[in-house]
């Protein structure tokens, strides 16, 4: 009886010790499979299709949800595209037409020295950046707040004067953080301040090649993808310095999250990091590789990947 008391201790102490904590990272759960269930759109300039690169190398990144519909960033054809979620089907699209923005349909084209190059649901409103080329060569992008269910202007007067390309969120004060190469930067009529800057150490940032410069409001701070230091980063709504959280080996490119978890995708895979109890979950067994995605949004338990890289909004279940 000793012996077997015995064994089952030595057991469980060994069992305890490959499974605790090491640097603070906790051990991740074993792959689980993501699966494709839908896929929506196709390239092309028609109201069902998408051409999110446009005329320069940089695409459309946007994608966002009021929670009845989804609403797409499409730059190359000038519009965000409005899609039913209940059946994928698309219902129209916000943009300029012969001058006007408005809501329009399939028979309606869209002037094209307007881009759209993002979208983001916040407030009960949308704000989409909207983009022209001027005599300056600098990028002059517009913010409109827009109402999700008739596509009009509710307010316009926000401007940034940026030639980087950018990722952005909107907290419920209407000031704008930009996330601009490797700063944060904080605008509300005009710029306020700036906070990050290129490094390693906390506080700093690194996304010189923009791929993982996500940025979003949780629980009233603000949260960053560090894509070259394979973290996340968290701040203050003033630009604090509050927390960091690493992505161990994930090379991170993609980011979201809401009031339990970050998550994020890369070319293999997607994951999520609940920082609540700090547990790693991790879908690696992929029906279409993310190596053309540029964003997501989870919705219950799908994830809806904007990928310019095949044209299309890939559907995964969980």
């Amino acid at each position: 009886m000793k012996l077997i008391t015995i064994i089952t201790l030595a057991m469980t102490l060994f069992l305890w010790g490959c499974s605790k904590e090491e640097d603070g990272v906790s051990p991740e759960r074993e792959a689980q499979k993501l699966t494709l269930i839908a896929t929506i759109g196709s390239a092309g300039t028609a109201m069902h299709e998408f051409n999110f690169k446009g005329n320069n190398a940089l695409p459309s990144v946007g994608i966002a949800t009021d929670g009845t519909y989804l609403f797409v960033a499409d730059k190359g054809n000038n519009a965000i595209k409005k899609i039913d979620l209940s059946n994928n089907s698309f219902v129209g699209w916000f943009g300029f037409s012969k001058g006007v923005w408005g809501a329009y349909g399939p028979n309606d084209t869209a002037d094209t020295n307007f881009e759209v190059d993002d979208v983001i649901f916040r407030n009960n409103a949308l704000y989409a950046m909207v983009d022209r080329w001027d005599q300056t060569s600098t990028w002059e992008n517009k913010f409109f707040k827009i109402n999700p269910s008739t596509g009009a202007i509710i307010d316009s007067s926000q401007t940034i004067i940026e030639f980087w390309p950018f990722r952005y969120d909107v907290d419920a004060n209407e000031n704008i953080y930009a996330y601009i190469k490797d700063s944060i930067k904080i605008y509300n009529q005009g710029y306020k301040k700036a906070f990050g800057g290129y490094g390693s150490t906390e506080g700093k940032v690194n996304n010189q090649n923009y791929s993982g410069a996500h940025i979003k409001i949780i629980n009233d701070t603000i949260v960053v993808a560090d894509a070259g230091n394979k973290r996340f980063q968290q701040f203050t709504l003033n630009g604090n310095y509050i927390a960091s959280f690493s992505t161990g080996n994930y090379s991170l490119t993609h980011f979201n999250g809401n009031t339990s978890y970050y998550s994020y995708i890369y070319a293999g895979g997607y994951v999520e990091y609940n920082y609540r109890n700090n547990t790693t979950s991790t879908w690696d067994d992929v029906s279409q590789a993310f190596s053309g995605s540029d964003s997501f949004i989870i919705i219950g338990n799908k994830i809806y990947v904007h990928d310019s890289g095949h044209q299309k909004v890939y559907v995964y279940s969980k």
